[in-house]
């Protein structure tokens, strides 16, 4: 999305064939590692109405990636994590 903002420390390293869907906010932390064929989504994409109360709730979520972290081959991150 357009207003999505990805935050991105230093010495981040992205490997190959990895999806990044960033509809409201995901944040990375130095020494970040993501390996190959990995995915970030803070968004699930669908929106929730409430049929009782015609609420349409909100589909997304932040996701925040502490300092050194490493998300490994073939791995799904879903929004409203936060992990160090």
């Amino acid at each position: 999305d357009i207003f999505g903002v990805f935050d991105i420390g230093a010495n981040t390293l992205i490997q190959q064939h990895c999806l990044i869907g960033c509809y409201k906010y995901i944040k990375v932390g130095k020494s970040f590692c993501m390996a190959h064929r990995s995915q970030l989504l803070d968004s699930n994409l669908h929106w929730l109405v409430d049929s009782d109360t015609k609420i349409v709730k909100r589909f997304s979520k932040s996701i925040i990636c502490g300092d050194y972290c490493w998300i490994c081959t073939n791995s799904l991150v879903l929004g409203g994590g936060e992990f160090a």
